[in-house]
């Protein structure tokens, strides 16, 4: 079995899920605006929230340095890997 600290992407394995809880809290940042901002227009809603849930994961990947495939990995593990996501 790898050690929990294992290097991947040139991050440890609590910085990937450092990154994990940022990209979730991206998304939920998200879903509330735009609930906000179109409480009564679920479609309007969702246009917005994809719109903000790009921008907020684009500052995480920005701040990080890394790629959207790099995020989808990362995201993989920590499904394959029951992560908490808080």
């Amino acid at each position: 079995m790898r050690a929990q600290s294992e290097d991947k992407f040139g991050f440890t394995e609590s910085e990937r899920r450092q990154i994990l809880k940022e990209l979730v809290i991206a998304e939920e940042k998200a879903m509330n605006e735009a609930d906000t901002l179109y409480l009564s227009d679920i479609y309007k809603s969702a246009e917005k929230y994809r719109e903000l849930e790009e921008e907020y994961k684009a500052q995480v990947r920005a701040k990080y340095v890394i790629t959207e495939e790099i995020q989808r990995e990362i995201i993989v593990e920590a499904l394959l890997k029951n992560w908490p996501l808080k």
